[in-house]
């Protein structure tokens, strides 16, 4: 399912925009939220300050280099295989390959990549699968807009999320408030729909603050 979203997704990569958490303010915009009801929910998980720079470093150190690859030659492969047999071959068999530069592309919101994404999700399978959607989840922190545009409102559900990229609890609170943050500065006119799913998903998926 998620392939299919990924492929009809239209690519138009925009700057990152960012603003500052409002939680009140988010779930007065999602269609049908009581705000007085939210507010009065004190299960509603607390998101701490976004450390946003600190979470692009520790994105940065998630995604090694890996062997060199670009996105024209990605493409150039699609064209003349498929994407399966693509995403097989950049994945490899060694311990480092041409998949960990494309996989650390897309994490660090590199428009490029992003827009080589759609064309790999129909060929994504196992070990590159699980790399591919954890790599465009960090997207929501690096390229907020490009990320929204990309999941759009259905894909809300399976990539507004850490999607197991990150064990260390404090590090997991710090990106998801920085995924909020990020999310919330979306200003595009068309993505405000896709934008308001995204955060109600990551509000809802955000660990209670310890």
């Amino acid at each position: 399912m998620r392939s299919v979203l990924l492929v009809a997704a239209v690519m138009t990569v925009t700057a990152c925009n960012r603003g500052a958490a409002n939680n009140s303010t988010a779930n007065a915009s999602i269609p049908g939220t009581n705000t007085s009801a939210a507010a009065a929910n004190t299960t509603a998980p607390a998101t701490p300050a976004a450390d946003t720079e600190a979470v692009r470093a520790g994105i940065a150190a998630r995604w090694p280099a890996g062997l060199p690859v670009t996105p024209a030659q990605v493409r150039e492969m699609i064209v003349t295989t498929n994407a399966s047999d693509t995403v097989v071959a950049l994945v490899g068999r060694e311990e480092q390959s041409r998949w960990q530069t494309v996989t650390r592309g897309i994490a660090l919101g590199e428009p490029e990549w992003i827009a080589v994404a759609p064309q790999l999700a129909s060929g994504v399978d196992g070990e590159g699968a699980e790399s591919f959607f954890a790599a465009l989840s960090e997207t929501l922190v690096t390229s907020p807009a490009a990320a929204v545009r990309l999941i759009g409102t259905d894909g809300a559900e399976g990539y507004c999320s850490d999607n197991g990229a990150i064990s260390d609890p404090a590090q997991q609170r710090a990106w998801y408030a920085a995924a909020i943050a990020a999310v919330e500065g979306v200003s595009e006119p068309d993505l405000q729909a896709a934008k308001t799913a995204c955060l109600a998903r990551l509000r809802a998926e955000a660990p209670r603050q310890g």
